[in-house]
């Protein structure tokens, strides 16, 4: 169970942000609805009983192919006096610091409700076996039902983790700090709710760990350093 905890940790705030917008498998078209990305817009100008005009959103990311990975930069940042690099993704609206160089990434998939989701990521992963993430999952066109948190917990739970959550105001939105363990492995989220789709910042710990008496801090440093752009 160890290593399924482990891969679900380090996947699953990947793989179920998206997890009420993967992909149809009734073999209908997965390109995104005119209903759900336009916008109409009538012109007072017009004569009487001519039908309104319809503006159709811009779509910032027409021409990248979907479900596949797009690494912006590799060992990207400038480490200062403590190794710490700010991290400003390329593509997403945030940064935060995080403790060494990182990747910087994106992928493009279409959503059960017809629109595009994107997931931006910035990452860092050390010698010791910490981990630190963000990922932007940002929406364009209508939003699932249920968002990916309740999926995400509830498969914590299913593996035997045990599972302390915290609702609170981050960056002056609703959010949710979680506290993760099973077999060893600790784990801090922090799940933002945005108006376009959700942010989840990540530390993840694995054992054993002997020497970092700061991580605590670290991880607080982290989580206050995150900034929405």
């Amino acid at each position: 169970m160890k290593n399924r905890f482990l891969q679900l940790v380090l996947l699953g705030f990947t793989s179920l942000q998206f997890c009420s917008c993967s992909p149809k498998d009734d073999g209908e078209s997965n390109v995104a609805t005119e209903t759900n990305l336009t916008a109409v817009v009538t012109n007072d100008s017009s004569p009487p009983n001519h039908p309104p005009v319809t503006a159709i959103l811009a779509n910032p990311y027409e021409g990248i192919p979907d479900n596949q990975p797009i690494i912006h930069r590799a060992r990207a940042g400038e480490p200062d006096a403590e190794g710490w690099c700010l991290a400003k993704s390329t593509r997403g609206r945030f940064s935060v610091m995080l403790p060494g160089q990182f990747v910087d990434t994106m992928i493009k998939m279409p959503t059960t409700t017809g629109g595009i989701g994107v997931m931006h990521s910035v990452s860092t992963r050390n010698a010791d076996g910490l981990e630190v993430t963000v990922l932007h999952s940002e929406v364009i066109g209508k939003l699932p039902e249920e968002g990916p948190l309740k999926g995400m917990i509830q498969r914590f739970k299913d593996l035997g983790a045990s599972v302390n959550q915290t609702e609170m105001l981050f960056v002056n939105l609703p959010a949710v700090r979680m506290r993760v363990s099973a077999q060893g492995v600790e784990a801090e989220f922090i799940h933002v709710d945005a108006t376009n789709g959700s942010y989840m910042l990540a530390v993840q710990a694995r054992p054993p760990q002997p020497d970092n008496t700061s991580l605590a801090t670290d991880t607080e440093r982290f989580f206050l350093s995150f900034k929405i752009e």
